[in-house]
């Protein structure tokens, strides 16, 4: 049985409420390691979209979080 991924349909459900394409960020998962990519239409510069896809998913991470992720990446834990 495939594993709920909640992160990923928490920022397709945050894109559809603000009038984004949910299909622009794309989760990777690869060895316990998930990358966001998020697809830029534009052939020079960064598409405004991006930019807000990439506020969305700055704005869900919190401050613990990220000082915990920090910490595990100083330790050479993930």
């Amino acid at each position: 049985m495939e594993q709920q991924d909640y992160y990923q349909n928490l920022i397709k459900r945050l894109c559809k409420a603000h009038n984004l394409s949910p299909r622009k960020p794309r989760f990777i998962e690869v060895e316990d390691v998930v990358t966001i990519n998020v697809k830029n239409h534009l052939k020079e510069g960064v598409d405004l979209d991006c930019f807000k896809i990439l506020n969305l998913i700055y704005q869900t991470v919190g401050k613990q979080d990220y000082i915990a992720l920090n910490k595990r990446l100083e330790n050479g834990e993930v």
